[in-house]
């Protein structure tokens, strides 16, 4: 483990750099190996070409899950467009990128080395940093090289639901945890014991500058038999999908599960694991005494506010008793608060009236995250927060009095109003602005008015192109409040190459740029579903089947 002295230059990467830019020369490439795994070494020679500035640490930016980058410098709709901005690289992987990628800046390699790395996850349970700068890989652990008879699931192993195809290996987003140089990261593999196929779900921390297992991996079980809050609930490491986003606070991982398929039995869970140890500290299922109730998110987070508390979003279940008896909780926006001494309790809840109709339909509440608004001081619901679900219902619900369920109607809401289009995606909001995907529509934009709380349900603008099912989640980069630009990946279904757009996000019916504008120089990879861009630092990153694209100003 490392020295007080060494955590303390780790913490600090800005200023070291800032005090060893002027004489950084050309060093050897570094490699690192997995506990368990193998790693292979980049070959190419790398100095550090220039100081990062933004992080992005989890999926959608934050424990907001608001989308946001406002510290971007370098790209502006000026410079956005097809003459001068493009795809710079394309880093080949093994598997299809399902996770978002993650930008960590400024981060100490062997030998005193300073890289801006992309940490990327994939289905075929491998692990990459490349230094994006210098286009080579720092770092490589390949999960499946654990021992004989290790692979991922495939759908026959899943009840052959075909959901996520070709394998199921690493789905979520991973997180970084800056402070200790540590990526956490959720793994999954099919295991031959004894002639006999096992099913794994493993929780791995790995350092950041060499790919390094710090701790023992934890392979997730379930509560223990007496665990009284979780009820008859029982975890299968098969059946139970981890799809959500792991999330980091309190000194914790936290992990959440929903199903494959919809197919049951199984059981949505939340769990706790000590950041310190990855042992577990506390679990938790919206369904203790019965099935159901997952929590997919569209691959996002649960999200977490200003005192550790989170919220997470429930999708249907089987359990037609009232929500809130017996803890039942399915169909319902949760706020739970987390302590050591009692792990999660339920500390408010929200569920539509007529959650009954949205089960019995799969009109699945809680499709997207919870995204968190800035808080507005002065105001009767001075701490907001947005939800979806699947058939387009937009829900606005104030953090401190969530409402609980009533039987006639929403009105315990802020607001409830319906987007065109279906809801598999998140939305954000910038500057009295909620962006908003309608699936099989467009994207549209929605003024909010801080006086009266309440969106304008006709969009101020929209993007006219017909966006699939699922829609975009959109990412938006700006400096403070000038030169934004709101950027979406489409077209990702049937084997389709991605498609990068970026629009002006004062006005989205303008679009700046499209990858598909230029095909010979900036076609993306085929597509995957639930793609997030990652936008850091003049850079802009685009998951796909086996490679990572990246997009940034053009040499001249």
């Amino acid at each position: 483990m490392r020295t007080d002295i060494a955590r303390w230059i780790a913490d600090r990467p800005l200023l070291i750099v800032a005090a060893t830019s002027l004489f950084l020369t050309t060093l050897p490439g570094c490699g690192g190996s997995g506990g368990s795994g193998s790693s292979t070494q980049g070959n190419s020679q790398i100095s550090q070409s220039r100081v990062g500035l933004t992080s992005v640490l989890t999926h959608m930016n934050d424990n907001r899950r608001d989308g946001l980058n406002l510290s971007e410098t370098t790209l502006t709709p000026a410079n956005v467009q097809p003459a001068t901005f493009g795809k710079v690289a394309a880093f080949a992987v093994q598997g299809y990128v399902y996770a978002q990628p993650l930008y960590v800046p400024n981060v100490r390699m062997t030998g005193n080395r300073i890289s801006n790395l992309l940490i990327v996850a994939t289905q075929h349970d491998q692990l990459y940093a490349f230094d994006v700068d210098t286009k080579a890989l720092a770092w490589h652990i390949d999960y499946l090289a654990a021992g004989t008879g290790v692979s991922t699931l495939s759908s026959e192993d899943v009840a052959d639901c075909d959901d996520i195809v070709p394998e199921i290996g690493i789905t979520s987003t991973p997180v970084v945890d800056q402070l200790t140089s540590t990526v956490f990261v959720l793994v999954r593999t099919k295991e031959v014991v004894d002639g006999t196929p096992v099913f794994y779900q493993r929780l791995h921390a790995v350092d950041l500058g060499t790919g390094q297992e710090l701790l023992t991996p934890t392979s997730v079980t379930g509560p223990p038999p007496d665990y009284a809050s979780t009820g008859t609930a029982v975890f299968d490491t098969r059946m139970d999908n981890q799809r959500a986003a792991l999330v980091l606070a309190n000194n914790q991982v936290y992990i959440a599960w929903a199903s494959h398929c919809d197919i049951t039995p199984y059981m949505g869970w939340l769990m706790s694991f000590d950041k310190r140890t990855l042992q577990p500290t506390a679990y938790w299922t919206p369904v203790p005494y019965s099935h159901s109730g997952g929590i997919w998110l569209s691959g996002a987070g649960p999200s977490v506010d200003e005192n550790g508390d989170l919220y997470v979003p429930v999708a249907n279940g089987s359990d037609h008793d009232q929500i809130g008896p017996k803890n039942n909780y399915r169909s319902s926006l949760v706020r739970l608060h987390w302590s050591s001494a009692d792990g999660f309790n339920v500390v408010d809840y929200f569920a539509p009236y007529n959650y009954q109709f949205m089960d019995d339909g799969d009109m699945d509440f809680g499709s997207g995250a919870a995204l968190l608004l800035p808080p507005q001081a002065g105001s009767p619901h001075p701490h907001l927060l947005v939800t979806r679900d699947k058939v387009g219902g937009v829900y606005v619900l104030d953090r401190d009095d969530l409402g609980k369920w009533q039987a006639n109607d929403n009105s315990q809401a802020v607001q409830n109003f319906l987007v065109p289009g279906f809801g598999l995606s998140s939305m954000l909001y910038w500057n009295s602005t909620l962006y908003v995907a309608g699936g099989g529509q467009m994207l549209f934009a929605y003024t909010f008015d801080p006086v009266t709380q309440q969106f304008n349900t006709v969009p101020k603008t929209s993007f006219p192109y017909k966006l699939e099912f699922r829609g975009p989640t959109p990412s938006l980069s700006a400096n403070g409040n000038t030169n934004a630009l709101l950027w979406i990946v489409t077209d990702y279904s049937k084997g389709k190459h991605a498609v990068l757009h970026a629009l002006d996000a004062n006005d989205i019916s303008k679009e700046l740029y499209s990858s598909a504008t230029m095909p010979d120089r900036d076609t993306a990879g085929i597509g995957v579903k639930f793609v997030v861009p990652t936008v850091a630092d003049g850079l802009v990153f685009v998951g796909a089947q086996n490679e990572v694209d990246m997009y940034g100003l053009l040499r001249q």
